[in-house]
């Protein structure tokens, strides 16, 4: 067995590339959030503890799938391949649909405001141009 890595070393190895690399993602990800202005709050609802949570989520699941068998890791991948030609075939234009439905009712908004504005400028008067 010389000169052959022996299972548990490149096992090793494997995780301390991949907490390594988080490390790096961390560390990068602190320093914008301190260095960098948020260029904007959300209105409504926001992702918790961003980017921490998915950070911590991506790494917990990544250490997970470097524990899976072969067999169970081949199976994961077809499953993530039919899944993401689905999303590609199929949702990906479902998303587009639905923003551009989005995007025609902000213009009938802006529209119904034009109208307002007119209508007001009239009753008081004043040209509206």
């Amino acid at each position: 067995m010389c000169r052959e890595t022996m299972d548990k070393d490149r096992n090793k190895l494997i995780l301390f590339l991949m907490f390594s690399g988080q490390s790096v993602k961390t560390l990068g990800s602190l320093g914008l959030n301190l260095t960098l202005e948020q260029a904007r709050k959300a209105k409504v609802w926001g992702i918790p503890l961003r980017p921490w949570l998915p950070s911590a989520s991506i790494a917990i699941n990544v250490f997970i799938m470097s524990l899976i068998d072969g067999a169970s890791f081949v199976r994961f991948s077809v499953w993530t391949s039919i899944l993401l030609m689905y999303y590609l075939l199929v949702g990906f234009h479902a998303t587009y649909d639905a923003a551009k439905e989005i995007e025609s009712k902000c213009t009938n908004t802006t529209d119904i405001e034009t109208i307002a504005t007119r209508t007001n400028a009239l009753e008081t008067g004043v040209a509206y141009n």
